[in-house]
């Protein structure tokens, strides 16, 4: 098919594209998950304390990126606990920072390793035996979350600082996590990791239409490095034509679904991008949150700080 030709039109020729409006925090939806998440494991024979100590360190640890998301000024930010998976938080911003982002993603884990050190302290060293198993879920959970595999959040630190918007190496990337859940279910016999690898399998789908499309849009001599807001009403209905030309059945498409896609095909620069000194010091940061709370555990468990035999609760 050859490639699309647009004639140069006054801008007030073209309707006002469609706009995306801000919804009321969904409440409702978030305590039904709640009571779904909570209902599944009691069904599945889990004791009740352990599913309260789950539940309070997941609600810490979203509630991080949920505070830093409202300061910075995300959209439609919401809450959904899903169950057997966890939680996230949801919310939109087309224009946010790399620095914006890494803080966002950062700001749930840290919290709840700094929590689980202080309970693991509180625990072992001044004898609060009370506190078992505080200190290990809120390591567990939070240590798990910061490792290099998408959904996860040190899979979307790294995303963030080195792949998003990268065309096939966002790709790639998405494809090795596939590989490593996929072997993560293998081992532990997991059917939510196999599930959440079938979902990155989806993801990687997408992200090849979408590289797809953004092919058709550049071709049309489309600019896609803007964000859904700065796009011009012109541009915008350019991109419907291309779609509804390019796409099978695009011309029953409405305008609201064309322009939900037209908003995940942009890439639009960070308002501004991390140096890379600033990339190291992350990466610096995010391997001392992995590895140090791993070693004052097996430190701290070891007995071998100074006076806690007297403090320990045997």
């Amino acid at each position: 098919m050859s490639e699309l030709e647009f004639t140069e039109e006054p801008v007030q020729n073209y309707p006002p594209k469609p706009r995306f409006g801000e919804s009321s925090p969904n409440l409702q939806g978030s305590v039904i998950s709640l009571v779904l998440f909570v209902g599944l494991f009691l069904l599945m024979g889990m004791e009740l304390r352990m599913i309260f100590v789950i539940l309070l360190v997941l609600i810490i640890h979203e509630m991080g990126h949920f505070m830093a998301m409202k300061q910075f000024g995300y959209k439609n930010v919401n809450m959904f606990f899903v169950p057997l998976f966890g939680a996230f938080v949801s919310g939109e911003k087309d224009e946010a920072s790399e620095g914006q982002s890494v803080v966002t993603v950062l700001a749930g884990p840290v919290p709840g390793i700094l929590i689980g050190l202080g309970f693991l302290y509180l625990e072992h060293v001044m004898g609060f035996a009370q506190l078992h198993m505080l200190p290990e879920v809120f390591l567990s959970l939070n240590i798990l979350n910061l490792l290099p595999i998408l959904p996860l959040d040190g899979g979307r630190l790294i995303e963030i600082m080195f792949t998003k918007g990268k065309g096939y190496l966002e790709i790639v990337f998405l494809s090795l996590s596939i590989v490593m859940i996929a072997l993560l279910a293998w081992v532990l016999q997991s059917l939510p990791a196999l599930l959440i690898a079938v979902f990155i399998v989806l993801q990687v789908r997408k992200n090849l239409k979408n590289q797809k499309m953004r092919k058709w849009m550049t071709q049309a001599g489309l600019n896609l490095r803007a964000s859904y807001d700065q796009l011009t009403d012109r541009d915008f209905w350019r991109m419907d034509a291309v779609l509804r030309t390019r796409m099978p059945g695009g011309n029953d498409l409405p305008p609201a679904v064309t322009a939900i896609l037209v908003r995940n095909l942009l890439q639009p620069e960070p308002e501004q991008k991390l140096s890379w000194i600033s990339r190291v010091a992350i990466l610096i940061f995010w391997i001392a949150c992995l590895l140090i709370p791993v070693g004052l555990y097996f430190w701290i468990n070891s007995g071998s700080i100074p006076g806690m035999e007297s403090g320990i609760s045997v």
